[in-house]
C-alpha cells in the first residue's frame, strides 16, 4: 500500500488509513478530499459536478469494452474532459491546480 506524510503534522501513513469524505460546495458542485487521522488536516482529492458525473458513468460503462482504437480514444477524450473540468473547479474554489 502506498506511504503519504501530512504535510502539516508530518505524520506517515498508509493511505487505505485516511479518512475521506464529501463537502457539499453549493447544489451542483462536491468537494471529494481525504483527511490525516492524526491531525485531521483535508486535502482535497477532486470536484465533481453534475456534469462529469454523467462523464463518470459514461467511462464506467465503457470500462471493459475498449476492444477497438475507436473506443480507447473516445475513453481517453472523455478521461481528458473530466480532468480539465476538475482542474476548472480546483482554480475557482481553491485558487491552485491542486493543494
Amino acid at each position: 500500500m502506498t506511504k503519504v506524510q501530512c504535510d502539516s503534522c508530518k505524520k506517515e501513513y498508509e493511505l487505505n488509513e485516511v479518512n475521506t469524505g464529501i463537502e457539499q460546495i453549493n447544489h451542483d458542485v462536491e468537494r471529494h478530499y481525504i483527511e490525516c487521522p492524526e491531525c485531521k488536516k483535508q486535502y482535497t482529492s477532486y470536484y465533481l459536478n453534475s456534469e462529469m458525473k454523467v462523464l463518470q458513468h459514461e467511462l464506467r460503462k465503457m470500462r471493459g469494452k475498449l476492444n477497438t482504437p475507436k473506443q480507447r480514444n473516445k475513453y481517453t477524450q472523455i478521461k481528458s474532459v473530466l480532468e480539465a473540468m476538475n482542474k476548472e473547479l480546483m482554480n475557482k474554489y481553491t485558487g491552485a491546480k491542486n493543494e
